[in-house]
């Protein structure tokens, strides 16, 4: 990749991370791997380089594990919470 490449592709931080499109596409949508964005009015998703870099390295992005970090973060309760407070309603 050359250096002034500001933002990754989908495609291309997947292939530097080693995994296939859909395996970052998914770790997005439950809040892991990088901070990513879409450019306005459009489906095209893009990882600035620097968090998109630190994160292969380990040092971080939205969410090292995937343990839905975005989904708490959006207000919405995890799937353990979930199934915790039905527990408890049922009980």
């Amino acid at each position: 990749m050359p250096e002034e490449t500001l933002f990754y592709t989908r495609r291309q931080l997947a292939e530097l991370a080693q995994v296939t499109v859909n395996a970052l596409s998914n770790l997005a949508r439950r809040g892991g791997g990088p901070r990513c964005f879409c450019l306005p009015g459009t489906s095209i998703v893009r990882y600035p380089r620097e968090e998109a870099e630190a994160w292969l390295r380990g040092e971080g992005g939205a969410d090292k594990s995937s343990r839905g970090g975005a989904s708490r973060r959006r207000g919405r309760k995890t799937k353990a919470q979930v199934v915790s407070d039905r527990r408890g309603a049922a009980q």
